[in-house]
């Protein structure tokens, strides 16, 4: 009777987390900047506490993590802007010439298909694919420039985040014992450990993977300014950001630099195409492996249905926390099947 009333009581919790979740998704809008800001706080907390844990007062040790991070952004920005807006100067001049070439390039090489002597067995399949990639490009370029316009959109979102996140971080003990203390007393140690082990399944994912990003837009960076394309570095900076969506970020940050690249001269594009495919190969390889690794445990299948969920519900920033999310998913769902299953 005792196991079937647990039962009972588990699946009222479920229930009650799925409606959380609904309202949560229904004023996504409106938590936008609330969840931003949470998550900035979460991802500094460790500095902040760790300034703490040396004597700094709280509040003093937020002050001085914030401003240190705004610091390092203004002196990015302080670069980036005035070079960007050179650079969208010399490409408004010259953009009307290098789109001619390019369609020039694109006409040369569909008349040279056309007349090639291939079998119409072959022709036919070749059509086919061609069509196929077209129409995936212009999804991939339309998504990218929607997903630009949507970033934009979120400016005073990304204005206003700080703020709560300052507050986030100077409440975070009184916010966590306001929560225990709807839990009941004979569960707080099992409910404390089971959101340390989310803790460190997030927490380590989402630090790892802004590590990893920090490395690929240096990484980017040097290799596109290397290849002399223009626009290299807010585009290294864009493609690390979006690095941290697994599988398709790369291929999201790859599109601007090939499109630009392709307007310049086509050999500029293949070298382009290179610099992200290596630089892609070593953070697969080297970076991932060793800095990321192990946190989320998920199976590839499992990343790539999160991601696609993400999209689905919330574009970009869904794709951006669908794999953390998912790992945390992971963790509760482990722990409601042994509280009801084993016990």
């Amino acid at each position: 009777m005792a196991k079937q009333a647990r039962a009972y009581r588990l699946v009222g919790l479920v229930l009650l987390a799925i409606g959380f979740a609904v309202v949560l998704y229904r004023t996504r809008e409106v938590l936008t900047p609330f969840l931003i800001g949470a998550a900035i706080a979460y991802t500094l907390n460790p500095l902040v506490d760790s300034l703490e844990r040396r004597g700094a007062p709280r509040v003093a040790g937020i002050v001085i993590v914030y401003a240190f991070v705004l610091l390092v952004l203004a002196l990015i920005l302080v670069y980036l802007i005035p070079a960007t807006t050179r650079q969208l100067e010399r490409m408004s001049e010259d953009f009307p010439a290098r789109v001619r070439s390019l369609e020039l390039f694109v006409t040369n090489l569909y008349e040279k298909y056309h007349t090639a002597p291939f079998p119409e067995t072959v022709r036919e399949p070749l059509d086919s694919i061609i069509k196929q990639w077209e129409a995936l490009l212009a999804s991939a370029v339309s998504r990218t420039i929607s997903a630009t316009v949507g970033l934009l959109h979120q400016l005073p979102n990304l204005v206003l985040a700080p703020v709560l996140a300052f507050y986030f971080s100077r409440d975070k003990d009184e916010i966590c014992r306001k929560v225990m203390s709807w839990v009941p007393a004979k569960n707080r140690e099992e409910i404390s450990n089971l959101i340390g082990e989310i803790d460190a399944v997030v927490g380590g994912f989402v630090r790892g993977q802004l590590l990893v990003a920090a490395i690929m837009v240096g990484l980017l960076s040097v290799g596109l300014w290397l290849t002399g394309i223009e626009f290299w570095f807010p585009i290294g900076v864009a493609a690390g950001i979006l690095d941290v969506i697994p599988y398709f970020g790369p291929i999201l940050g790859a599109i601007p630099a090939v499109i630009i690249a392709l307007l310049e001269s086509p050999l500029r594009a293949v070298y382009v195409v290179i610099v992200f495919v290596v630089a892609n190969q070593i953070e697969s390889a080297v970076l991932t492996p060793r800095i990321v690794s192990g946190y989320v445990g998920l199976h590839p299948l499992t990343v790539i249905f999160a991601l696609l969920v993400g999209a689905y519900m919330l574009g970009l920033w869904g794709m951006i926390i669908a794999v953390p999310v998912a790992g945390m998913v992971k963790v509760v769902a482990r722990y409601a099947w042994l509280k009801l299953v084993t016990q």
